[in-house]
């Protein structure tokens, strides 16, 4: 028995043919922050939004019993992602979660952490959140894209709306 690298050796090409072979790492050093672009429209809505207003906001949504829910942050994060790039499906929105390092990167998700499974979105009261997401965040991403407010890199720093 010779194993998988046997098996490998076994297959014939021209010799200056490459090939690719898959060897997994047991260990990798991978920095999420790097592998986003500096640019990228994330970076540009971490770098302005100031999301601290989504707690007090949906607050009196939450009991003081049961088990610890899903951060509302990141369940906003994902309604305006969705939003913005024009996602429907909560299970494809999770999915592209999954597989976009920079979405993983704004919703603070390292790699070896799981995302929120759709149906916690499903779960959600999905209209206050995506409430949220189109009025307040949205008011600050639509005023980000405003010539005349845009400073350098075309994106100026906005306060949090008042509370309601």
């Amino acid at each position: 028995r010779r194993g998988l690298a046997g098996w490998v050796a076994k297959i014939e090409g021209p010799p200056m043919m490459g090939q690719k072979t898959v060897e997994p790492e047991l260990y990798i050093n991978f920095s999420l922050d790097a592998a986003v672009p500096p640019d990228h429209l994330v970076r540009q809505l971490a770098s302005c939004v100031d999301f601290s207003f989504i707690r007090p906001l949906v607050r009196p949504l939450y009991s003081h019993t049961g088990q610890p829910s899903v951060d509302p942050v990141v369940l906003f994060k994902l309604a305006l992602l969705g939003y913005l790039y024009n996602i429907r499906s909560e299970r494809q929105m999770c999915e592209e979660a999954g597989l976009n390092l920079a979405w993983r990167w704004f919703l603070g998700y390292e790699l070896t952490e799981p995302i929120p499974d759709h149906s916690v979105l499903v779960r959600t009261p999905s209209v206050p959140t995506r409430t949220v997401a189109s009025t307040s965040a949205t008011a600050q991403v639509k005023q980000l894209s405003a010539p005349d407010r845009a400073g350098p890199g075309g994106v100026t720093p906005l306060a949090p709306p008042p509370a309601p």
